[in-house]
């Protein structure tokens, strides 16, 4: 059973930091999730 007090932990994975990528990863951390951002190109 889950306790009121502890949420489910959940991650994601936003691939390319474009724009849309960098909007995505904000609202979805805003939302209390554990987000990883990946893009292929550093520089």
């Amino acid at each position: 059973m889950i306790s009121e007090h502890h949420q489910p932990v959940a991650s994601v994975l936003v691939v390319g930091g474009g724009i849309g990528g960098m909007r995505a990863a904000v609202d979805l951390a805003e939302a209390g999730l554990k987000v990883y951002l990946t893009e292929r190109d550093p520089g």
